[in-house]
């Protein structure tokens, strides 16, 4: 028998009564899901990791695990850069308060500062883009990826 022939369906044979069925493609909510997974994160980034978990072993979820990967990297991300964005400043600043030092002071608020307005840009940024996944994955396009750079905590 020639495999290029092959049909397995050939004789006309279904799976037996209360056979799990084969799933082709993705579920019919996964759409709306991915959808959600995007929009999760504005809770927070516990709720995007909460549907990965959920989602990620799901066969016709693929989509919604891959949104929700991507939410989570990117949010994750953008709150590790906004802890260590503001600590080292405070760290400066307190060094140069207890050693009387009114150049590092200065320094240390002007990096604050700068570093404030980096970080909200960049989690304006993020909203944008979690919108604009959102919006995509509504749309059926699903394979939206973030334009920011994210560490890859979550396989996609």
């Amino acid at each position: 028998m020639s495999q290029q022939n092959f049909d397995p369906n050939q004789y006309g044979q279904q799976p037996a009564q209360g056979m799990p069925q084969p799933v082709l493609g993705q579920a019919a909510d996964a759409q709306g899901k991915a959808t959600l997974a995007h929009i999760s994160v504005f809770l927070t980034w516990i709720a995007t990791l909460i549907m990965w978990s959920i989602y990620k072993d799901k066969p016709g979820y693929e989509v919604v695990k891959r949104a929700a990967a991507r939410a989570f990297n990117v949010a994750i991300t953008i709150s590790i850069a906004t802890i260590v964005g503001m600590i080292i400043p405070l760290i400066l600043a307190v060094v140069a308060v207890a050693g009387n030092n009114g150049g590092l002071a200065v320094v240390a608020l002007i990096l604050m500062v700068v570093v404030a307005i980096v970080i909200g840009i960049w989690g304006i940024a993020g909203v944008v883009c979690h919108i604009i996944g959102a919006v995509k994955a509504n749309a059926g396009e699903t394979d939206y990826k973030y334009p920011l750079p994210a560490l890859k905590i979550l396989k996609d």
